[in-house]
């Protein structure tokens, strides 16, 4: 896993509900390549960890080939749609 820009959020859980609601995002599916994210959209990865859930910003490909490359992390997780100008300045991406 990455350690790249994350989104915090008002809990420790339920993040990926939290972003459908505050920024209009929208569950989906996981993308099969970075390349299928729509233009202007960024693909936020809501991992659950024993504590809390984490809720990474996909923003290149790299960082999307990060997220799934080790097949042993078994660790649920959701995938968010939401603006990428609004993950940008939420995750603090430079």
């Amino acid at each position: 896993m990455t350690m790249g820009y994350y989104i915090q959020t008002s809990e420790p859980f339920g993040k990926a509900r939290e972003l459908v609601q505050k920024y209009n995002g929208q569950i989906i599916e996981k993308p099969e390549s970075y390349n299928d994210i729509p233009a202007g959209k960024a693909l936020i990865v809501v991992v659950r960890n024993t504590f809390f859930e984490a809720a990474g910003f996909c923003h290149n490909e790299y960082e999307f080939n990060a997220w799934f490359d080790d097949p042993t992390d078994m660790r649920p997780m959701q995938f968010v749609l939401i603006d990428r100008e609004i993950a940008e300045r939420e995750s603090g991406y430079k």
